[in-house]
């Protein structure tokens, strides 16, 4: 009699314990879905990157079977609830109330109002030292993008081709000012491909998202610095007065040679350094962790053209044919940087046209999309319509 006693306060513990955690379970699930709904404004197009956006903010770590006990890798509900408990309290802290976003919000499109502002001043005005503006607003949005997407498991992303173009012109204007090899190779790859990823993957001016005017700086920034460094180069940097007249006449002509097979090499050097690091030495970390690349992005939507290409090779074979189509686009988009090197009319026309597609993706994503998500994910009913008399 007692022993059955005792099972059944044992059963009784146990599903009290069993309860205890599938509530636990749907406390984490609600904070992250509310999460979801606050961030899903500011999400959306991140890095068709190339920066990017990606819409898979919380959804690195598995969601599934929460309630699962045991779990195929062993790991018992009760095993798990000590992290699930800290995850619950880390996703707590990190939403906002509805004042802080609006509040937040406003903050950012004024400084993103600023920054065009001081922008256009200062790239008439000084064109010649517009490289150091994009310098230190490079160290903020970078230094910050890693910070926010390695807590996002998205820190793969800047591993991808736009930010290594960043990092040439960086050393262009720091490091190698007076080489006219390097200054034709950078010209060609941020005048080029760089460039034309505005276009391709629908760059957003959204002046309030960080997310968004981080991916539109590292594609647009670059291809303003390359065409003042172009037209306008620095002379106490550059120092023409020290060149001979060979070495004048290498920096200021390029040839087909120059723009579309030197500049190649080093996007080729970047090409096999990402397959290794990315498709070999860290495909396990990619599987297991739950990072997010631009490889699972790009490939995720199985209605694109491009998706349908890639995952129709054998699984093996995919990542070389994503790499593959990769550079056969890169070259072309690094042709088209001939015309913009001997033709400032034609280069600064085309970055009117890049700069106005951004423009227009942002107006369309404000009235198409942020308009009718805003409001939602404040939670705030709208107020209806006053009776006109």
């Amino acid at each position: 009699m007692t022993s059955a006693i005792e099972r059944d306060e044992r059963n009784s513990a146990a599903d009290a314990a069993t309860q205890q955690v599938t509530g636990l379970a749907g406390l984490l699930q609600s904070a992250r879905n509310s999460i979801n709904r606050n961030m899903e404004p500011f999400s959306e197009g991140l890095h068709k990157v190339v920066g990017g956006s990606t819409d898979s903010g919380y959804e690195s770590d598995s969601e599934a079977s929460v309630t699962e006990s045991p779990r195929a890798d062993g790991v018992s509900v009760s095993q798990r609830e000590p992290a699930l408990r800290s995850k619950l309290k880390k996703l707590s802290e990190i939403q906002l109330k509805p004042e802080q976003v609006l509040i937040r919000d406003k903050l950012g499109f004024f400084l993103g109002v600023v920054n065009l502002c001081l922008s256009a001043y200062w790239l008439g005005g000084s064109p010649q030292t517009f490289y150091k503006y994009y310098t230190a607003k490079a160290v903020v949005l970078y230094g910050s993008r890693f910070y926010l997407y390695r807590s996002k498991n998205w820190h793969y992303y800047m591993l991808e081709f736009c930010y290594f173009a960043n990092i040439l012109l960086l050393l262009e204007v720091w490091v190698f000012p007076q080489s006219p090899t390097f200054h034709k190779i950078v010209f060609a790859q941020v005048a080029g491909p760089l460039t034309w990823s505005i276009v391709a993957l629908r760059n957003s001016l959204v002046l309030h998202s960080l997310d968004k005017i981080t991916s539109l700086f590292m594609h647009i920034s670059p291809a303003l610095v390359c065409w003042a460094w172009r037209w306008y180069p620095d002379p106490s940097v550059v120092k023409f007065d020290q060149m001979s007249a060979e070495q004048l006449k290498a920096y200021n002509t390029a040839s087909w040679w120059d723009i579309g097979v030197l500049s190649m090499s080093s996007y080729m050097i970047w090409v096999v350094l990402y397959y290794i690091k990315v498709f070999v030495l860290s495909q396990d970390n990619v599987k297991h962790k739950g990072y997010v690349t631009l490889f699972q992005y790009m490939t995720k939507n199985k209605k694109s053209l491009f998706a349908r290409v890639v995952m129709s090779a054998p699984e093996m074979l995919q990542p070389v044919v994503y790499m593959g189509i990769h550079v056969v686009l890169c070259w072309f988009a690094t042709l088209t940087a001939m015309i913009w090197w001997h033709s400032k009319t034609a280069h600064t026309l085309f970055l009117i046209f890049c700069a106005s597609v951004s423009a227009w993706n942002g107006a369309t994503y404000y009235f198409d999309i942020f308009a009718r998500k805003y409001i939602q994910s404040l939670g705030i009913e709208p107020k209806p319509a006053k009776k006109v008399e």
